[in-house]
């Protein structure tokens, strides 16, 4: 059985979402490029865009501490250019394991997509 989770990159304003689909666990990796979400955080970043949210609406299941470890270090990646990395649409139970862990305080959490527009200068939507 493959481990891997999908990821779609979308530019939005000045910034990055990437959607995570799949889980995020001990071994598991970017379907396309084989390599860790850090990984792909770093090659983002070497692109130009240090602004990135990650929406972890498409987690399948809740990430062991290998998963929370590549959040952290996906953080990092971050961190030299002054940016925080956000997540959003993250799970209730996820957001109590990060909480518990006092990782929150490395990520910027918000709900929406919509608050990750705003964040990164997207024009709203018009209905």
């Amino acid at each position: 059985m493959e481990r891997t989770f999908t990821l779609v990159q979308q530019q939005v304003g000045s910034g990055t979402i990437l959607y995570l689909d799949g889980a995020l666990r001990l071994g598991h990796i970017e379907a396309t490029s084989g390599e860790p979400l850090s990984a792909a955080v770093r090659s983002v970043v070497a692109s130009g865009s240090a602004q990135i949210a990650i929406d972890l609406r498409g987690l399948v299941k809740t990430p062991d501490s290998s998963g929370l470890g590549e959040l952290v270090a996906a953080q990092s990646a971050l961190r030299p250019h002054g940016e925080t990395l956000i997540l959003v649409n993250v799970p209730p139970k996820l957001r109590g394991l990060i909480g518990t862990m006092g990782l929150d305080v490395l990520f910027r959490i918000v709900d929406t997509e919509a608050e990750v527009n705003t964040l990164f200068g997207a024009e709203p939507a018009v209905e």
